[in-house]
């Protein structure tokens, strides 16, 4: 969101064509004279000050947007379209865990640079998956993509932080989640060979 040198460029020129504008609605507010005759004059000079507000409040909402943005989100840019965040969330609440891991797995495919998505599927495989083993592979996966050290240190930060929440005893899940669906579950029987004689006949 790095965009100081276009806004302030456009402020300066909005602010000049203001300072005109208000100066202009100033000195007609302070020449009126003549009571009700000068209603006119009044009111031209108040809509001229307001008309110049007017003009240069878009840059200076844009510039307070940016600062606030770089404050809370130093790392983002928001140059395209933005992750669908509420498509994997909604069906999280529904119980679909497959498919939310899924969704945000895609939005961190779509979106790498994007912090949010790793947090959630780390958040996934421990609260709902209760497998340490996919958390610390979602974690080195967004460690090993994400550019930025600030958000490296927050993930890491995130993963210890859901992590402790993770209850030892809890059962192992029926099926667990992988990032790489070709790999075989964790503590999954392997498949008979092909043509390998079965047990029982």
């Amino acid at each position: 969101m790095n965009n100081y040198r276009e806004i302030l460029v456009t402020l300066a020129w909005r602010a000049t064509v203001a300072l005109l504008v208000l100066g202009l609605g100033w000195l007609l507010l302070a020449t009126a004279k003549g009571g009700l005759g000068a209603m006119p004059q009044l009111l031209l000079g108040m809509a001229l000050i307001v008309i110049a507000a007017i003009i240069i409040a878009p840059s200076l909402a844009r510039l307070f947007a940016e600062r606030s943005g770089n404050l809370f989100y130093p790392s983002m840019r928001f140059d395209g379209p933005q992750p669908m965040y509420s498509i994997p969330e909604s069906r999280r609440k529904k119980g679909l865990t497959q498919e939310a891991f899924d969704g945000f797995l895609a939005i961190s495919r779509e979106h790498p640079q994007e912090l949010k998505p790793y947090i959630e599927m780390i958040d996934i495989a421990i609260m709902d998956m209760r497998s340490a083993d996919l958390a610390e592979s979602t974690l080195h996966h967004g460690l090993q993509t994400l550019d930025s050290e600030q958000a490296r240190g927050s993930l890491s930060r995130m993963y210890k932080a859901i992590s402790s929440r993770l209850e030892t005893s809890a059962p192992q899940p029926l099926r667990i989640i992988s990032l790489n669906k070709d790999r075989a579950e964790p503590g999954a029987a392997p498949l008979p060979s092909e043509g390998a004689p079965s047990e029982g006949r």
